[in-house]
């Protein structure tokens, strides 16, 4: 089914310079939800939860990105989509202070990360472009290597390494330096973000927000906020204890 991408706005000619903004946008997987799990998950996945919404938020330099409802309907199966949105969370990025901000929730534990903006290296193809909604977009892509490690047959541990690309369709005409998740870094709002499981694509966007509108855009609260590389710390520690568990 075709998503119409919807558009309020007063001023026509205002959109291209507008920095304000509220997008929503529908997540879905790429392919089947049962092309990314084990065989034995198969039938304890829930193949009908084909998408979940997610809202955008920008003011400026300032932006936050939240799940519109995370609340999972009562099913003997699982959600992916659900259980993936609880894994990004709450994301809040302030471009200028060079800082980002993220609430989520692991293992059933609630954690907040605070640390600087994560960088992206876009490849910008400007001969690739597509029409969405009649609006001229661009593609890009970034690419980044992921190391996993992983125990052999030997019991030896080994790192594997994996090139991870993300593919971003962005309109320049849209001046919002701003997209799902924590990407940005374009010269345009990213409409459309694809990476090897999921797709993200704006389905509303609107550009006269109220003053409550504006004023969720904040950085979530914490008594205790980790930065990245003490969350991996805190992830690996709570993974290692859920397998021991399962293996009793």
């Amino acid at each position: 089914m075709k998503k119409t991408l919807i558009i309020t706005l007063l001023f026509l000619n205002l959109v291209s310079f507008s920095q304000v903004g509220q997008i929503e946008y529908v997540a879905s997987f790429k392919n089947k939800a049962s092309d990314y799990i084990n065989k034995e998950l198969e039938n304890i996945v829930d193949e009908n939860a084909s998408e979940i919404f997610y809202t955008l938020l920008v003011n400026g330099n300032q932006s936050i990105f939240f799940c519109e409802n995370n609340l999972q309907k009562k099913s003997d199966k699982l959600n992916l989509l659900y259980i993936n949105s609880k894994l990004i969370g709450t994301i809040y990025k302030d471009l200028e202070g060079k800082i980002q901000i993220q609430n989520k929730t692991v293992f059933g534990e609630e954690f907040t990360i605070k640390d600087s903006l994560l960088s992206y290296n876009w490849e910008i193809d400007d001969k690739e472009t597509k029409l969405i909604d009649n609006m001229l977009c661009y593609k890009a892509i970034n690419r980044q290597i992921i190391e996993k490690k992983i125990e052999n047959e030997k019991n030896e541990i080994e790192i594997i390494k994996k090139e991870k690309i993300t593919i971003a369709w962005y309109c320049p005409s849209i001046n919002i330096n701003a997209g799902p998740l924590d990407f940005y870094g374009l010269p345009g709002l990213i409409l459309i973000l694809e990476d090897d499981i999921f797709v993200y694509q704006a389905k509303k966007i609107n550009f006269k927000l109220d003053k409550k509108t504006i004023n969720k855009i904040k950085p979530p609260k914490a008594n205790r906020f980790l930065t990245n590389k003490e969350f991996q710390l805190e992830y690996k520690k709570l993974k290692m204890e859920r397998e021991n568990m399962l293996k009793k």
